[in-house]
């Protein structure tokens, strides 16, 4: 099969729709790791309000000190600025390091399942 053969199964195979039945099947290995998504999406949420507040922090400190020159409010508003990108940082490492986590083990229990299931198969 050459190389063109191949992408274009694999684009049929990715087109084709999902049935529920396999979905449950699929989601079905994501169960252990329900606690730890939510939590995940939760710093995902965090981490949009984070880039919400960064940008205000910026509208706020081009309104007030920089156009008023108080160097004490723009290095408060700089330390405030700088503690966000900080926490942004952290939520975006765990949450990398967490998914990626739970994609592995969940590829692990899905490899472990077809290789239990080939053995069980006969040598016919």
């Amino acid at each position: 099969m050459g190389t063109d053969a191949e992408m274009e199964l694999e684009e049929e195979f990715a087109r084709a729709p999902l049935a529920q039945a396999r979905l449950r099947r699929l989601l079905a290995y994501l169960k252990p790791y329900k606690r730890t998504i939510v939590i995940a999406l939760v710093l995902e949420a965090l981490w949009v309000v984070s880039m919400i507040v960064e940008i205000q922090l910026i509208g706020v400190a081009q309104d007030g000190p920089v156009k008023s020159g108080d160097a004490p409010l723009m290095a408060l508003l700089a330390v405030a600025f700088l503690t966000n990108v900080v926490f942004r940082a952290w939520f975006t490492v765990w949450e990398i390091r967490t998914t990626t986590r739970i994609g592995v083990e969940v590829m692990h229990a899905i490899r472990q399942d077809v290789f239990d299931q080939v053995q069980r198969l006969s040598m016919r």
